[in-house]
């Protein structure tokens, strides 16, 4: 998508890249030789055998059903791609205000129908994208807690803070769940779509109090009573 950013992108996009399969097939063979075998990418032909065969059929298919679905949401425009946004926060710590950056390389960001999406690609297992309310995000000793929602609406706080954005949405891509017959990468509280807009001044307020109480010097820290999370 780089060629497109700052752009929109349009069905018929969508149908030249899927067409150009020499175009997607070479993109790929040179990723996997910069990341994984730690070779120039450009270094003349690269032939797949071994392992590399399996990465790149595989990264064929995950990367053809990546554009059917973003072919379905199009016309959109493509605003960034893994670029690094950073905000300041101001935070009370021992009864004085200090300052903290907070932020992150974004993998995507794009506009939709005017709207601003917030997208972070998960290739581990992700959880229900649906909570209950912000207390949830924050609730401390949770089993499964829902760490992919926290950091997509720090994201999302982020680039508000940067922009003159007020419909942002944060979506999860997670790569596991592509194939899903009902797919659907949008965040949702107590079964509504969410933008940061409408939790704004909540979510902040918890944030500041979290950072707070990790940054202070008299703060007590235990070990989680969940083992599975301590190996």
């Amino acid at each position: 998508y780089t060629p497109f950013v700052g752009k929109m992108i349009t069905v018929a996009d969508f149908e030249k890249m899927q067409h150009n399969r020499i175009r997607l097939d070479n993109l790929i063979l040179r990723k996997i030789r910069k990341v994984y075998l730690k070779q120039p990418e450009d270094a003349g032909t690269f032939i797949p055998e071994g392992k590399t065969i399996l990465f790149f059929e595989n990264l064929k298919i995950y990367i053809d059903k990546l554009l059917n679905i973003d072919r379905e949401t199009a016309p959109f425009q493509i605003v960034s791609l893994e670029k690094s946004y950073k905000t300041s926060f101001a935070v009370e710590i021992g009864g004085v205000t200090k300052h903290l950056f907070l932020g992150g390389k974004i993998d995507r960001i794009d506009k939709v129908n005017g709207v601003t999406r917030i997208i972070d690609y998960k290739t581990g297992n992700v959880g229900s994208l649906i909570f209950k309310d912000i207390e949830e995000l924050f609730r401390k000793d949770e089993k499964h807690p829902k760490k992919e929602i926290l950091q997509a609406l720090i994201y999302s706080l982020v680039v508000q803070d940067n922009t003159s954005e007020t419909e942002i949405k944060p979506a999860i891509f997670s790569l596991r769940k592509l194939f899903s017959d009902n797919f659907d990468p949008g965040i949702k509280m107590d079964k509504t779509e969410l933008t940061i807009s409408g939790i704004n001044e909540e979510f902040t307020g918890k944030l500041k109090m979290l950072l707070g109480e990790i940054y202070a010097s008299t703060g007590n820290y235990k070990q989680t009573p969940h083992t599975e999370h301590s190996q």
